[in-house]
């Protein structure tokens, strides 16, 4: 069977943070091939209390404090956020990601490396709010720059509305729909920094959230202004 053909059971990826100082740490990230759901999260009996869903709820969060004890999103980030709670983001680390298909490496500041493993992890994790990404976590690309990140995710929602008109469901050209959903990411991105708060970690992990979230304002902003094409345009310059 070919190789690409051949689905398995579930799907890896390994960070590995290699320190000029200190022994390097991996962080392996084991999702369903089929639901794409994060499989490695900690036990919900073990979480801090800061990842408690009371700390520090998004605006507009679906779940409730009487059904759900542990927020999603900060359950599958509390092995990331506890080790690198006394770092600095512009510190520097050798990160190297590996997948079944390739290997990446990048020298890079800590929070490009955490902010990339945050991107991989958060729609897998269960988090309603981040959940629609879901889908891109399978074509995942470590340390993706904002003219990657952009087109990926335009042209990802863009071929699901094509689909959606072939199925007689409207679809939205406008990404108006796209929009509101980094809104509401914007809202979970700004929980994630009230509980970092709560951590009192230094800045690494704050400047990580805080660099995930510049792709999605760029994104909102090539969508309101209608600079949309500028950044599609400049994939053929």
């Amino acid at each position: 069977m070919d190789e690409d053909m051949d689905v398995p059971p579930s799907i890896r990826f390994l960070y590995r943070f290699e320190f000029d100082d200190r022994e390097a740490k991996e962080f392996e990230v084991i999702l369903d091939s089929q639901s794409l759901e994060l499989r490695s999260a900690m036990p919900e009996e073990e979480a801090p209390d800061w990842a408690r869903l009371e700390v520090g709820t998004c605006s507009g969060c679906p779940l409730s404090c009487n059904e759900t004890r542990t927020c999603p999103a900060a359950l599958s980030l509390v092995e990331v956020f506890e080790f690198f709670a006394r770092a600095q983001g512009h510190d520097e680390a050798l990160v190297t990601v590996e997948t079944r298909e390739r290997t990446y490496l990048k020298r890079c500041s800590l929070q490009v490396g955490i902010s990339s493993l945050m991107g991989l992890i958060l729609p897998a994790s269960g988090c309603p709010i981040v959940a629609p990404l879901r889908p891109l976590v399978r074509s995942h690309l470590p340390f993706a720059t904002s003219y990657e990140t952009v087109p990926r995710i335009a042209s990802w929602y863009l071929l699901q509305q094509y689909f959606d008109k072939r199925s007689g469901r409207t679809a939205d050209w406008e990404l108006s729909e796209l929009a509101e959903l980094y809104k509401r990411i914007e809202s979970m991105n700004r929980g994630l920094t009230v509980r970092l708060d709560h951590q009192k970690v230094d800045d690494a992990s704050r400047n990580a959230v805080v660099h995930l979230g510049v792709f999605g304002e760029l994104l909102n902003f090539s969508i309101t202004e209608d600079t949309m094409r500028d950044v599609l345009d400049s994939l053929f310059d």
